[in-house]
């Protein structure tokens, strides 16, 4: 799988010190949408259950955030996610013990920045998942096709990976229908008050607290320290406005397709139970990671641009222009990849309150 990285920088030094009412950070709320017919290209369910080593339903009860080790591409190495779950049922395969870490790429950086990959989940504690887990040595995402391979739980109904609907399990698995765009939130830890100054935006908003309360920025850290929360919650959903001419609040407009009420809990589990039984038994084991121990990734692939031979009609301007990009340094190409734009969260985007 191509990894593609994007940054982001926080500014939830507003939260707590600045007086947001609440230690959320605001993504862009979803509109009213419903998926369409392409939400069914989803891998089968017989393909994850049969590509799994173990699968379980559990809570997220720990997360912690680590880089990997420098290479000459990332001097600072690649953050990643370290969740820990409390198995709740082991629905194929065995798991290591009452609890299993896992490894995801992405995560804090350390340094007040974030990176995602655009395939791979985002946690918060009290999360309740189902996990198709591949076995073996893990180089990237542990999950069958990373974040194809989370199933969210709420209130006792199953969405998929970036919290639409799961509205059949049978022999096919049928997404779709309104998406809970609210279920993808990302739990930071605190980012120590250096950091911060170190930034110039969230530099900025600490100087303008400064002058209008009067307190020294001295005084500041001390506040942010002892009342900021320890921990933050950030979201994102999808951003847009309806373009003139959409109708989606038209009364003769009709969705696509409609979709059935999400599965229940039981009744997705019982699906897995079944190819469960059909499918070649586990071969390896999924083990518990180590978020002390130091680890080692391969850098992000990163796509050349490939120089266009001049056709014989091109200007000898042009030649020449073509010729000396041959010889251009590679860009990085950091579009996400989105396999299915309708269906996929667009990178998060903070939106801070001030007083």
């Amino acid at each position: 799988m191509k990894k593609q990285w994007r940054q982001v920088s926080l500014l939830i030094i507003v939260v707590g010190l600045l007086g947001m009412p609440n230690n959320d950070g605001i993504a862009h709320s979803p509109t009213n949408l419903l998926t369409t017919p392409d939400a069914e290209k989803s891998a089968g369910l017989e393909f994850l259950v049969s590509a799994s080593e173990l699968i379980i339903l559990g809570e997220v009860i720990d997360i912690q955030y680590r880089n990997s080790q420098p290479t000459r591409e990332q001097p600072q190495g690649l953050p990643h996610t370290f969740v820990t779950y409390k198995v709740q049922e082991v629905l194929r395969g065995k798991a290591p013990g009452e609890t299993i870490t896992l490894r995801v790429p992405g995560g804090a950086d350390g340094s007040g920045g974030i990176y995602l990959e655009t395939n791979a989940p985002m946690f918060a504690r009290s999360q309740t998942d189902v996990l198709f887990l591949e076995g073996g040595e893990i180089t990237g995402c542990p999950l069958v096709s990373c974040v194809d391979g989370r199933f969210r739980v709420v209130g006792d109904r199953v969405f998929n990976g970036w919290g639409i609907p799961v509205v059949e399990a049978g022999e096919r698995l049928r997404i779709g229908g309104r998406p809970r765009f609210d279920l993808n939130v990302m739990e930071l830890p605190r980012p120590a008050f250096e950091v911060l100054l170190k930034q110039p935006e969230t530099q900025k908003l600490i100087e303008q607290e400064s002058q209008r309360t009067g307190q020294s920025i001295t005084e500041l850290q001390r506040r942010y320290e002892t009342e900021a929360p320890a921990s933050y919650r950030i979201g994102y959903g999808f951003q847009g406005t309806p373009a003139p001419g959409d109708n989606f609040n038209s009364p003769e407009a009709e969705p696509i397709e409609s979709f059935g009420p999400p599965l229940s809990v039981s009744a997705f589990t019982t699906a897995i139970r079944q190819w469960n039984e059909r499918v070649q038994p586990p071969q390896t084991s999924v083990l518990s990671v180590d978020p002390n121990q130091p680890f080692t990734v391969a850098d992000p692939k990163v796509d050349g641009v490939r120089a266009i031979a001049a056709p014989e009609q091109m200007t000898e301007e042009e030649k020449n222009d073509s010729q000396a990009r041959e010889g251009e340094t590679p860009i990085r190409d950091i579009t996400p990849n989105l396999r299915n734009p309708s269906l996929q969260p667009i990178s998060p985007e903070l939106r801070r309150t001030l007083p």
